[in-house]
């Protein structure tokens, strides 16, 4: 026997040890008494908790804490997925065991797609299926929770690292650009070349361990977002002049499609800065040359609408869901000079949503793509 299955059965021994804390919410009296004469009849370790609507579930689940929820979906004030991340979302989070009819099986499927620990199909639950449903969810509680305690400790490995490798890397770079001055004497034109490669390799280093170190901030939810007044269409004009001249280089045109009057939102300038020079930045790598890129924005309702669209290859269809995952690049990604790391897309999807916004790409192979956000905009 593995060690991981030697750990599981410790965890079953542990749980069947236990008095176990049972919230049942069911507004059907007969089901009701019936899932509770199927705990008693396993003999003592069951204290069962009922409650009849969804209300008085939130109310008890935040008072104290139980080993077990049995959610009914179909309560007199909730009913289908909502009773669910209702008390998901707004209770202590206890692993949660959902009951079903025999007609919304599909509704239990995917109330454990959006994090219920199992589900149970009344007129079909017997005291054995039952009890063994409650020890389970309760053990893969807890699994989940030391795999996040794990990543955790990871992440904070990961962000302390990559902070230490930052400060050295950024000296080799200042001391590089000291010697290409000729503060420390005079170079030859070979030296200086190849100095030159040194600082810029130094520099692509620098981004991409502050891509790490600003990723882990983000999922750790340490990096600070200090929002202030804004003009979204004076920052979109600045970020085009700044890449006006690399466009040029590369015999692209870059434009802005901007309306007449200020765009006026609320938000972190850096970070903002931050998404639009990922985003531009590969617009610019994957257009083709003669090619356009178009920097535009508009006020939609309540937010701002920002995009970047780029003539060029496109994006596989198949390709476009995992755009914003972790170390994750599309085939055309891998096959051109300038790799990245694969963290670029995620952290736009990270700062965009610490303001408030969401962001999506649509594409069309040969045609180009297009990267849209939004931000929320003063009211």
């Amino acid at each position: 026997m593995n060690r991981s299955a030697i750990r599981n059965k410790n965890i079953m021994a542990e749980i069947e040890e236990q008095r176990l804390k049972v919230l049942l919410v069911e507004d059907d009296p007969g089901d009701a008494v019936l899932l509770r004469e199927m705990l008693v009849r396993r003999g003592a370790g069951f204290d069962v908790t009922h409650v009849p609507r969804l209300d008085a579930a939130l109310i008890k689940s935040r008072e104290q804490r139980f080993d077990v929820i049995l959610l009914d979906l179909s309560l007199e004030d909730s009913h289908g997925i909502e009773t669910f991340t209702t008390l998901r979302d707004g209770g202590s989070g206890d692993p949660i065991v959902v009951l079903t009819g025999f007609n919304d099986e599909t509704t239990a499927v995917r109330a454990v797609r959006e994090g219920a620990q199992d589900y149970l199909v009344k007129g079909r639950v017997d005291a054995d299926l039952l009890v063994r449903a409650i020890r389970y969810a309760i053990e893969r509680q807890r699994t989940l929770a030391e795999l996040e305690n794990a990543n955790q400790q990871i992440s904070d490995f990961t962000a302390m690292m990559v902070h230490d490798l930052r400060s050295p890397l950024v000296n080799v770079i200042a001391i590089g650009d000291m010697l290409n001055e000729g503060l420390f004497g005079p170079l030859a034109d070979e030296q200086k070349k190849w100095l030159g490669r040194v600082v810029s390799s130094g520099h692509k280093l620098v981004a991409l361990v502050t891509n790490f170190l600003d990723l882990s901030k983000l999922e750790a939810g340490e990096m600070q977002v200090i929002k202030r007044p804004a003009d979204l269409a004076q920052l979109l004009t600045a970020m085009r002049d700044n890449y006006q001249l690399l466009a040029r280089k590369k015999e692209i045109t870059l434009k802005t499609n901007l309306p007449c009057f200020p765009v006026l939102i609320d938000a972190d300038v850096a970070r903002l800065e931050q998404v639009l020079t990922n985003l531009l930045s590969n617009a610019l790598k994957f257009s083709l040359v003669g090619g356009d890129i178009e920097l535009g924005a508009t006020l939609a309702g309540s937010e701002a609408r920002v995009w970047i669209k780029n003539t060029g290859a496109g994006i596989a269809a198949d390709e476009i869901d995992h755009l914003f995952e972790k170390y994750k690049q599309t085939t055309s990604g891998k096959s051109s000079a300038e790799q990245g790391s694969g963290l670029g897309l995620v952290i736009c999807k990270l700062i965009v949503e610490a303001h408030g916004g969401r962001i999506w790409v649509e594409s069309e192979e040969i045609k180009g793509t297009t990267f849209t956000f939004t931000i929320p905009a003063q009211g």
